[in-house]
C-alpha cells in the first residue's frame, strides 16, 4: 500500500512538473507574441506613412499574429487538471 501511494504521489508530481513546464512555455510564447505585435504595429505605421507597399504585408502578418496570440491565451486560460 505504501509503495502504491508513493508511486501515485510521484505520478502526481510528474504531472505537476509537466503542467508547470507547459504553462511556462505558453507564458513565454505569449510575451514574445506581444512583442512581435508591437514591432509589427510600428513597422506597419512606418510603411503606411512612407507609402510603402509592404504595409499590406504587415497588416496580414498582424492578422496572423492576433490569431496565434488568441490561441495561446485560450490555452493559458484552460484548466490543466489532467487527473480529474
Amino acid at each position: 500500500l505504501d509503495a502504491s501511494l508513493e508511486m501515485e504521489q510521484a505520478d502526481l508530481a510528474d504531472e505537476q512538473l509537466m503542467r508547470d513546464a507547459l504553462l511556462t512555455l505558453l507564458r513565454l510564447r505569449e510575451r514574445n507574441l506581444k512583442r512581435l505585435g508591437q514591432e509589427l504595429n510600428v513597422l506597419t505605421l512606418e510603411a503606411q506613412e512612407a507609402g510603402d507597399i509592404r504595409a499590406k504585408q504587415y497588416l496580414e502578418a498582424i492578422r496572423t499574429y492576433k490569431e496565434t496570440l488568441l490561441r495561446t491565451q485560450k490555452a493559458l486560460a484552460q484548466r490543466w487538471g489532467w487527473r480529474g
